[in-house]
C-alpha cells in the first residue's frame, strides 16, 4: 500500500505525539537498565569472590542456580540495554530527520534531489544488518532493485558491503 497521494490528518498528528512520548519513556528504562545490570554484576562478583564463604551457608546446588539465574539476568539486562539504545537513538534520529525535511533547508534539498525518496530509502538501508534492511523496504514498497540501475546518487554503500 502506497501513501504518496495521502496528505498527513490531525489523527497522525496526534498518533505521532502519542507513540513518540511513549517511547520517549525508553530512555529513562534505559538508565533503570543500567543501573540493574550493574547492581547484578556487583552480586554476582561478590558472590563468586566470596564463593567459600557462602558455600557454607548455601548448598551446591542452590549456589550453582543462583550463579546460573544472575548470569542469565545479565544477559537479559545487557539485550534490554541494546533494545533501549536503539530506540532511544532511533527517536532522536527520527525527530532530526523531521525537523531537516519541515526546515526551508530540507525542503531545498529535497526538490534538488535526482532520485525518489523511496530509492533513498533503499540505499541508505544497504549497509545494515537484515532487520533494519528488511523493514526499510517494506516502507519503501518492495526489494532494492537486482539488476544494476543507473542512478544519480552519489553516495556509493559499496564500501560497506566488505565490512
Amino acid at each position: 500500500m502506497s501513501d504518496e497521494d495521502y496528505s498527513i490528518q490531525p489523527e497522525h498528528i496526534f498518533k505521532k505525539v502519542i507513540w513518540r512520548s511513549t517511547l520517549a519513556v525508553g530512555e529513562t528504562l534505559e538508565q533503570f537498565t543500567t543501573w540493574t545490570i550493574t547492581g547484578i554484576a556487583a552480586i554476582l562478583a561478590l558472590l563468586v569472590s566470596n564463593l567459600d564463604s557462602v558455600s557454607k551457608i548455601v548448598s551446591a546446588a542452590g549456589l550453582r542456580s543462583a550463579v546460573i539465574l544472575f548470569t542469565l539476568s545479565l544477559l537479559a539486562g545487557v539485550i534490554s540495554k541494546q533494545l533501549g539504545m536503539a530506540v532511544t537513538n532511533g527517536l532522536k534520529t527520527l525527530n532530526n530527520v523531521e525537523n531537516l525535511l519541515n526546515s526551508e533547508q530540507g525542503k531545498r534539498l529535497m526538490s534538488e534531489m535526482k532520485i525518489e525518496p523511496r530509492q533513498l530509502v533503499l540505499e541508505m538501508a544497504e549497509p545494515f544488518l537484515w532487520p533494519f534492511r528488511l523493514s526499510a523496504e517494506e516502507a519503501a514498497g518492495g526489494a532494492y532493485p537486482t539488476t544494476s540501475q543507473p542512478t544519480n546518487s552519489s553516495f556509493d554503500c559499496s564500501a560497506f558491503r566488505s565490512m
